[in-house]
């Protein structure tokens, strides 16, 4: 929901990106909550989901539009930002979260690529669920792999323990790549925030274009 910086980094430098659609969803994790600085201070913006069983996938998850989030959330983007120098560039983003549409899924994709449309972007975003697959974690990661005939994989680099693990390279020829999102602007950005990780939202509204995309992603 709302990804952090490092997210379109690692998009940004890919020719294809795979939304795990199908992966379980686990409640109050990265696809229905992100972080932002108000006044101050950490907040945590979830969006509320229907009560569902265990192994629900994320493309199943509605969201529960009884709780009037969206008007919450919009009044909480628009007093934290409005007097940003940047605040234009958050409007596609507030646009979309006044639809309320019931999908989990479908919100955070027209987010992401009304972001993407911002910078530019022109990588090929598909949904793990357009392809078959049968496998779990490495393998399935190995199968969506061959479905779009990669012969690299940028991986974030904290899936690096569980790759080695389960020994990726000695499954496929594709060559193995860790991101190296080692930004030191961000990270100054950052440490006077007192904060890491922030939505990209925060910054989109406090960064022009030239300096998020010349010097933040790059």
């Amino acid at each position: 929901f709302m990804p952090w910086m490092g997210y379109f980094h690692l998009i940004k430098h890919s020719d294809i990106f795979i939304l795990l659609d199908d992966a379980q969803f686990e409640k109050q994790s990265w696809p229905d909550r992100n972080r932002l600085m108000i006044n101050r201070a950490e907040m945590w913006l979830t969006v509320p989901v229907i009560k569902h069983p265990l192994d629900k996938k994320i493309n199943e998850t509605h969201i529960d539009l009884s709780r009037n989030w969206h008007r919450k959330t919009l009044a909480t983007l628009e007093n934290t930002f409005s007097k940003s120098s940047y605040f234009f560039q958050i409007l596609p983003i507030l646009d979309i979260l006044a639809k309320e549409d019931p999908s989990l899924l479908n919100l955070n994709v027209r987010i992401i690529k009304k972001i993407l449309d911002f910078f530019g972007l022109e990588t090929k975003v598909y949904l793990a669920s357009e392809f078959e697959t049968d496998a779990k974690r490495t393998q399935k990661l190995i199968q969506l792999l061959d479905a779009v005939s990669a012969s690299k994989y940028l991986s974030p680099i904290g899936s690096k323990e569980y790759l080695e693990e389960d020994k990726f390279s000695a499954h496929t020829s594709c060559i193995l790549e860790f991101q190296n999102f080692n930004n030191q602007k961000y990270e100054n950005i950052s440490s006077k925030l007192s904060l890491n990780n922030l939505s990209i939202v925060h910054y989109l509204a406090n960064y022009s274009y030239d300096e998020i995309m010349n010097e933040l992603l790059i």
